[in-house]
């Protein structure tokens, strides 16, 4: 086997708790004419002076596909992973995945990596994880909205059973969950509708179901107009709309509550009546809005208490027009005839380095409605297949970069949150002030590991309450 890093070497990660933290590993023969056969990987158990991780927390996958599924990542003892092991002509890369749980205690933990074959020995790489002492929330700051269809799952399952397919689309959820974006369009509208002049309360399953994703992190729940405008006439949708957000509030959902007005650029009135409506009868749902360019954003800000912009790279920076006026977010699907921040081209460090970018920018929530293998998707973050689903690389990337901003949403809750007075935290304020400036100055260009880094020694700080930084 080639040897991937320096003898005596070994793997290095830093997590908070509650985190997870990705590499990758590349296997590859000497020579090319002569494959490795029965490639195995096993792990050790992390272990610190007083602490241990188990290896059931670290999770390994073999990626690659065929075509489109490039960066598909195939759980380990699957067939196709199996038969990828079984002869690795040329080079084959693992994805793993180290889950960090939020009781987890702070230190350095050390493990080994052990990669066997049948026909050139084994190789063993160590493994060193330095566990800061703070944790992640399990609701993060930035908002994220990932369309996973309910009809569209369907689609792609048409083989399975009714009680099979919801075991599928909870799983989905789950998956959603565990890497830190809140699914949207698989939560059973609470109304049905029996007519134009009638909309049925029907809150059992969309109680369920909002409540297992507020426990899994859910931070924000995207109603859209389409699923409910076109079927009752407009004094029945604002009844609806008013008694729905009576619920959301007696349930404690309301500040997750969002309702999203599909884009009609040829109609512009139309959209702002839209609007109108949604406020007066429902003042507490939040408005979300889409805009292509600046000219139509400085002229439409008070439409919504959300703006959708396409583009990381927004020419006219939207925080400066929407200032005091609702949140941006970013719309980060690649779409044909548009490439966006986190398409496959990108590049791992690009897609997380896009986080990175978002934050500086004053950007507040994500929204990507091609996540699913459908017709309009273009590169899908899922892939399906026989034994249920498959993430891609990019997913996990993903997570990765919304860790990030929570790292950096963090820092900035230490300048406005000192605790305590005193000469140590008063050096952690101006260490702060110091990082978050030299970050946003150099966003396109920062050490995004040694940034990372820093940041956690902060937040270690800060949360000792009296340390030195």
């Amino acid at each position: 086997m080639r040897k991937g890093h320096d003898k005596g070497k070994a793997i290095h990660l830093s997590s908070a708790k509650n985190e997870y933290e990705s590499f990758e590993i590349v296997v590859a023969p000497h020579n090319v004419h002569t494959p490795l056969m029965g490639v195995e990987m096993a792990f050790e158990d992390l272990v610190s002076n007083r602490a241990r991780i188990g290896r059931e927390k670290i999770m390994c996958y073999v990626k690659g596909g065929i075509g489109s599924r490039s960066d598909a990542l195939f759980p380990y003892n699957s067939f196709w992973s199996i038969m990828a092991r079984g002869r690795v002509a040329s080079a084959q890369s693992f994805w793993v995945t180290v889950y960090v749980p939020a009781e987890a205690k702070a230190g350095t933990y050390r493990g080994k990596v052990r990669v066997t074959t049948k026909n050139a020995g084994c190789e063993k790489i160590g493994l060193r994880l330095r566990i800061w002492d703070f944790r992640l929330p399990e609701r993060m700051h930035l908002k994220t909205h990932f369309m996973m269809k309910h009809r569209e799952l369907r689609s792609l399952y048409p083989q399975l059973s009714d009680e099979l397919f919801e075991e599928t689309v909870f799983r989905y959820k789950v998956n959603a969950a565990e890497h830190r974006v809140s699914s949207q369009g698989n939560v059973a509208f609470p109304y049905k509708i029996a007519g134009r002049k009638v909309a049925l309360p029907n809150y059992k399953r969309f109680d369920r179901d909002m409540g297992v994703l507020t426990k899994l992190g859910l931070n924000a729940y995207c109603l859209h107009l389409s699923d409910i405008e076109p079927h009752i006439n407009l004094s029945a949708f604002s009844k609806v709309l008013n008694k729905l957000q009576g619920h959301l509030e007696e349930r404690h959902w309301l500040d997750l509550a969002y309702l999203h007005l599909e884009s009609d650029h040829q109609r512009p009135a139309l959209l702002r009546y839209r609007a109108e409506l949604v406020k007066r009868a429902s003042p507490g749902i939040k408005v979300v809005a889409e805009v292509k360019g600046s000219r139509e954003l400085s002229g439409h800000v008070n439409l919504a208490d959300v703006w959708v912009v396409n583009n990381c790279r927004f020419r006219s920076r939207p925080e400066g027009l929407l200032r005091g006026r609702g949140e941006v977010w970013l719309d980060g699907a690649c779409k044909h005839g548009r490439h966006g921040p986190l398409c496959r081209h990108r590049g791992q460090v690009d897609i997380r380095r896009a986080f990175w970018r978002m934050w500086s920018m004053g950007m507040r929530g994500l929204v990507y409605d091609l996540a699913l293998p459908t017709a309009r998707s273009k590169e899908p973050l899922i892939y399906t297949w026989e034994e249920g689903l498959l993430n891609s690389a990019r997913l996990e990337v993903i997570r990765d970069g919304i860790e990030d901003y929570e790292y950096l949403s963090l820092l900035e809750e230490v300048v406005g949150r000192p605790k305590g007075a005193g000469k140590s935290m008063a050096r952690i304020q101006r260490r702060t002030s110091r990082l978050l400036r030299d970050i946003k100055a150099k966003v396109g260009s920062v050490n995004l590991a040694q940034a990372r880094e820093e940041i956690a020694a902060v937040l270690e700080a800060y949360n000792a309450g009296a340390s030195e930084v």
